[in-house]
């Protein structure tokens, strides 16, 4: 017989465990699967961009380059991202998003050499953040709403892919 028969006694029980042995991400993820225990996850701060990141973005110069926020928004970007991909500025805030930009902008999908596999890869990555983050306010709206604009992204993340997000 289990010494934790009662769920909320092996719910509290399962953090302290984790901490207890010094789990890093991976084995927290297995401990918590074992136990059949969602994962805690603390609200997050709201993402912002330094100035000190903004300058050093602005230095790069001839380097397209942009930051993402945890929801892939679109958080800063430079004067050669503007040149090569669009100019974010003239999005509304609620459509600078890297998934959204990915699968509903024509041109991007037409400048890179395998659209396919590169908008299946990051949808696999991005859906692994959503799994992780389902209270992010709108999220579902979000998936929604891209569902009916993009074929593409209703189709692919009807297959639940996922990768974690090591490499881009």
């Amino acid at each position: 017989m289990s010494r934790f028969r009662n769920d909320s006694l092996h719910h509290s029980a399962t953090p302290g465990i984790a901490r207890a042995l010094q789990l890093n991400l991976d084995e927290k993820l297995h401990l918590f699967s074992l136990a059949q225990q969602p994962l805690p996850t603390p609200s997050p701060p709201e993402d912002f961009v330094t100035p000190a990141l903004q300058t050093f973005l602005n230095s790069l110069q001839e380097i397209p380059g942009y930051i993402l926020g945890r929801r892939w928004d679109i958080l800063a970007w430079n004067s050669s991202a503007c040149a090569v991909f669009n100019d974010f500025s003239q999005l509304p805030p609620s459509r600078r998003n890297f998934i959204w930009y990915l699968f509903t902008n024509r041109a991007i999908q037409e400048q890179l050499v395998d659209w396919e596999g590169f908008a299946q890869c990051m949808l696999a990555k991005f859906r692994l953040d959503c799994d992780r983050h389902l209270s992010w306010e709108g999220n579902c709206e979000f998936i929604e709403t891209l569902q009916q604009v993009s074929p593409e992204f209703n189709e692919w993340w009807n297959r639940h892919d996922v990768l974690r997000r090591t490499q881009w």
